[in-house]
């Protein structure tokens, strides 16, 4: 990737979510653990692109570390969840006015509506390339050079972060529970890091 940055407001958000999953003791101990104790000092709230890709799978690696592989990525599937809502904090008269808009449209139009927006902002504000593919129903999130599994090698999936992000965001435009599951992952050796969705569970 040539550019390894994404805004400090999206690191600020990974930061703040791992706070209220964890709490600010065991914060600093995932920080330290992944080599990150200048983070204790929050980045700031702007779209300035100066917050480091890789220390995104730092700090899963870290979860995992000290929590077990399991847990940690249970934790880090909360994290995502976490993003969202404080995310859509800064959004909620927007979101408040496309919550009526969408209310009588079908589930499958929510649901790819809000699979595209969030491509959308990771297209545009990090250095990763998303796309949503569609099949019989069945939706895929398909991400080139991914971020959330950067340099990492393991046996199975482990971009659960940003599962649960794409979760929690498209809980709230279909208004009931999604299944996300990754099924492919750059860090197990895929070309590409896939996450199958399908609404109605």
């Amino acid at each position: 990737m040539d550019d390894l940055h994404i805004p400090n407001k999206m690191g600020r958000i990974l930061l703040l979510a791992l706070e209220e999953i964890l709490g600010e003791d065991d914060l600093q101990t995932v920080l330290a653990r992944a080599g990150l104790r200048d983070l204790r000092d929050y980045p700031p709230d702007n779209l300035e692109r100066a917050f480091p890709i890789p220390w995104v799978p730092r700090l899963t690696v870290a979860l995992e570390d000290l929590y077990g592989v399991r847990e940690g990525r249970n934790l880090a599937f909360r994290a995502g969840h976490a993003c969202f809502h404080l995310g859509a904090q800064d959004l909620s008269l927007f979101l408040d006015v496309l919550r009526v808009a969408l209310r009588l449209l079908p589930q499958n139009f929510r649901l790819q509506t809000g699979l595209q927006i969030l491509a959308e902002v990771f297209n545009r504000f990090t250095p990763q390339s998303v796309r949503v593919e569609e099949a019989e129903g069945v939706y895929r999130w398909v991400v080139e050079n991914c971020g959330f599994c950067l340099g990492r090698v393991a046996t199975a999936p482990c971009c659960h972060l940003m599962g649960g992000l794409l979760q929690a965001t498209l809980a709230w435009f279909v208004g009931k529970s999604v299944s996300v599951t990754e099924t492919t992952c750059i860090a197990n050796g895929a070309p590409h890091c896939t996450l199958q969705v399908e609404p109605g569970v």
